[in-house]
């Protein structure tokens, strides 16, 4: 059509270019009349040249289009089409050529007739209208032409199609089958030989039952008419071979439609090796399920981004949860924190594919949130492009690994804190308060326990109190000294239990095994305590206390750790004993030293000479003030000589004598003569008994004189040397009991100056606590026995009422009259009174 169109328009270009531009070019020279009608003549003879061809070739090309009609025998097609068009042509030239008639007949009037000009118009119009009527004629046969060769075209394309369609049908590894409607084999290809062993001749015109199984032909209804109401189907049923033997095929059928009949195509694959391919694949995939299903250890398959995918039984049971719970969850949920951050590094190396796999120990939380200890292999699956599918996960528990390896490291601890004990246990200088800190101390340091603590049963209340505590729990215990109320659970039970049974008490399972107290559900969510132990502690065969830990696992108190928990507590307890008698050597100790120092200061107060002597060496050892005094010598010429310097060579002889019957008891021995520093002779009466003194064996000398020479010594007491090296306060009053001498120790504790208290009696330090009693039994104790000892108030200057140990002692003259009164003071605690008292009342009884 369009280049019908275009040759159309070229003619008509050409042709007013023809007829208009040569009148223009023939008139612009200016030629005359007679060049003109010669260049006309040329032009009209082209014209006529031209239009003569096109009119040879026309022709032409109209035969052979009707012979390719009578070719195809196609049939005439009448249409209304080239009518309606002449009529068109015919109005579009009467109507204007009418008007032109008539203007001009308006206009030439007289100059021109009517019939000439009427003839002319006739001869144009009838030209106009043959040449209207040839184009119409030539359009129709053009646009029959078009439609023979589109009729064509197909014909050729049908014929290629059809031809391809065949050289598909023999070369395809498929049966294809062609059926009529109501299921009968129309053609098939010739690879039904391979598939059933028959030649299409013997197929065409049966039925398509024919080639299934009997079991399956009662389908074939549902079977197409599934296929005609969806177009197409896909279904897989079983044929027969020729020899009778049922094989596997996929069937794809789609329905046709040609000229107003429907067809059905159907496509017949044999899926033989598929199906046993499927079959072994289903076998692999079953074995693969069973192993991934019922492997002993857990397996699971985990997306990019963490999500579990799949997962086995065995990992569901190794962390509590169902597996509809798990996938639901990401494995950064459930990994320790401590270890995740390292999980997700080595993830990116996987990723990134700087690595293959990797292997790893790692925590997860179990659904209870107790923690459970995997080792790990992750390996990544790509796709064919390159682009991470998911991970491959093989976890396996080594809880029970590392719960023996804790063990062990924990036995370890707890051995090196044994032997950390013990060492401090070996160091004298610790208290009991003391001891108890540092064993809490060490249990939790080196036990890594969550705390620790020693409580004592107060033997006066019979309350248990905290005396030492270290780790998280000390801010949940009572007060260090306090007493622990009744009813106060938390966490005290297990300390009440061994009190009262005597033996360790262990819970490794507070979680399940407290449920019913509110109290440890507080203490086990704030704290995560899992297990607590507590274990007797013995003072002389009796519990006296408990040594109570608290730990974060469950079953942390094992036997052989408990074995050696107990171990511990009897060594704290052989310590306790160790530290009473400690006290009490360390009390007696002090009692001798004490003694010593009362006595000592009786010995060089005493108002009578007194020395100590060797009896292997005779030499002095000790002398006292009055000795000095009245003798002479100082007390370092007394130690440089011995008992035998004293004497007159005269008495040499007897004082061997005497010193070698004296060796074993008590002497008196007199009278003998002493020889003082300046020679004098002294006539002096000698009571000695023997003592040990340090390792020697010695005796003590009291010398009493029988002259006069010894008179003027008897008042001048030897108190200025005494009070410069006695830290005891010492008072001294006379035989009507007045004040006569104080020491410096004396006036630091009371306040009180020598010239101020001079004459006057000692009640001036009574407290007032005292009754008459308490008196009445000290001066019976003085008149009776000399001496009187035990704890008494006292008040000082400033009013103060403080304790103190006072003992007194009467000093008798030679007549047996007592002469004064020495009465020494050493300040005490409050506590040491208390237990005075008690001792002095046990003596009592």
């Amino acid at each position: 059509m369009r280049r019908s169109l275009f040759l159309t328009l070229l003619y008509t270009a050409v042709a007013s270019l023809w007829l208009f531009g040569l009148d223009r070019l023939m008139l612009w020279p200016g030629s005359g009349p007679g060049i003109n009608m010669a260049l006309q003549a040329i032009k009209d003879w082209g014209l006529l040249a031209g239009t003569a061809l096109l009119i040879f070739f026309l022709p032409r090309v109209l035969e052979a289009e009707k012979r390719l009609e009578r070719r195809l025998a196609l049939p005439s097609r009448a249409g209304r089409m080239p009518a309606a068009l002449f009529l068109l042509l015919a109005a579009a030239i009467l109507i204007p050529v009418s008007g032109a008639i008539y203007e001009a007949l308006r206009q030439v009037g007289k100059t021109t007739s009517p019939a000439q000009l009427l003839a002319w118009f006739t001869f144009s119009l009838a030209l106009a209208s043959i040449a209207g009527a040839a184009a119409i004629l030539f359009w129709r046969r053009n646009a029959k032409a078009r439609a023979l060769l589109e009729r064509l075209s197909n014909d050729l394309e049908r014929a290629a199609l059809r031809h391809r369609f065949e050289a598909l049908l023999r070369q395809s590894l498929d049966v294809v089958v062609l059926l009529a409607e109501d299921g009968t084999i129309i053609e098939v290809n010739d690879r039904v030989r391979d598939y059933y062993g028959r030649a299409p001749e013997q197929l065409r015109g049966q039925h398509v039952r024919e080639l299934r199984c009997p079991s399956c032909r009662e389908l074939l209804a549902d079977d197409y008419d599934r296929v005609a109401r969806t177009g197409g189907a896909v279904f897989e049923r079983l044929h027969l071979r020729e020899d009778g033997t049922a094989f596997p095929v996929e069937i794809s059928a789609r329905a046709i439609s040609d000229q107003e009949h429907r067809y059905f195509q159907s496509v017949v694959r044999d899926i033989s090796e598929r199906k046993r391919a499927e079959a072994a694949l289903a076998v692999q995939v079953l074995r693969f399920r069973a192993t991934f299903e019922q492997a002993a250890v857990g397996m699971a398959h985990v997306a990019p981004d963490g999500r579990w995918l799949l997962v086995n039984d065995c990992f569901c049971q190794l962390l509590g949860y169902s597996r509809s719970e798990l996938l639901t969850k990401t494995f950064q949920a459930i990994t320790h924190p401590d270890d995740l951050e390292k999980d997700a590094w080595v993830l990116e190396q996987l990723l990134a594919d700087h690595i293959q796999t990797y292997s790893m120990e790692k925590r997860y939380f179990h659904r209870d949130g107790a923690t459970v200890w995997v080792n790990l292999t992750v390996s990544l699956l790509r796709n064919a492009e390159g682009r991470p599918e998911y991970f491959i996960v093989v976890i396996d528990d080594i809880t029970p690994r590392k719960r023996i390896e804790r063990r062990l490291a924990r036995i370890s601890r707890f051995y090196a804190a044994l032997n950390l004990t013990n060492q401090i246990l070996l160091r004298s200088n610790l208290t009991a308060e003391q001891l108890f800190e540092e064993v809490c101390r060490i249990a939790v340091k080196w036990g890594e326990l969550k705390g620790a603590w020693i409580g004592l049963l107060d033997s006066a209340t019979h309350q248990l109190r905290v005396v030492a505590a270290f780790g998280e729990l000390r801010g949940r215990l009572a007060s260090l000294g306090e007493p622990i109320a009744e009813g106060a659970e938390l966490p005290y039970r297990p300390a009440r239990q061994v009190l009262s049974d005597g033996a360790h008490s262990l819970d490794n399972d507070l979680l399940h095994g407290q449920t019913e107290d509110a109290g440890w559900q507080i203490l086990m969510a704030t704290t995560g305590v899992r297990s607590c132990a507590a274990f007797p502690l013995k003072r002389a065969g009796a519990v006296i206390g408990a040594f109570s830990l608290y730990a974060s696992e469950p079953e942390f108190f094992d036997p052989e750790l408990v074995e050696l928990l107990d171990g511990m507590a009897a060594d704290v307890s052989f310590a306790l004993d160790n530290l009473d008698r400690e006290e009490h050597r360390q009390g007696a100790e002090r009692a001798l030293r004490e003694s010593e120092a009362r006595y000592r200061a009786l010995f060089e107060a005493h108002p009578m000479p007194m020395w100590v002597y060797d009896t292997a060496t005779l030499r002095f050892l000790a002398v006292n003030d009055s000795a000095i005094l009245n003798y002479g010598y100082t007390r370092e010429q007394f130690l440089g000589m011995t008992i035998a310097a004293i004497r007159p060579r005269t008495e040499l002889r007897r004082l061997r004598q005497q010193v070698a019957r004296s060796r074993e008891g008590s002497s008196r021995s007199g009278p003998w003569k002493h020889c003082r520093r300046d020679g004098t002779l002294l006539e002096v009466d000698v009571v000695s008994h023997p003592i040990t003194w340090g390792d020697s064996r010695a005796r003590v000398v009291l010398v009493r004189r029988l002259s006069e020479q010894l008179q003027p010594t008897r008042p001048k007491l030897p108190l200025g040397a005494l009070c410069e090296r006695n830290d005891a306060g010492i008072l001294i009053s006379d035989r009507q009991n007045k004040i006569v001498s104080v020491n410096r120790a004396f006036t630091e504790m009371t306040g009180y100056d020598l010239a101020e208290i001079r004459g006057a009696n000692p009640r001036i330090l009574s407290s007032g606590r005292h009754d008459h009693q308490f008196f009445r039994v000290m001066w019976t104790s003085l008149g009776e026995v000399g001496n009187w000892q035990g704890a008494i108030w006292n008040r000082r200057k400033n009013g103060e009422i403080y304790p103190e140990w006072l003992k007194i002692t009467a000093l008798r003259d030679d007549k047996n009259q007592i002469s004064c009164y020495v009465a020494i003071f050493e300040e005490l605690s409050e506590r040491g009174v208390k237990e005075d008292r008690q001792s002095a009342r046990k003596s009592a009884h």
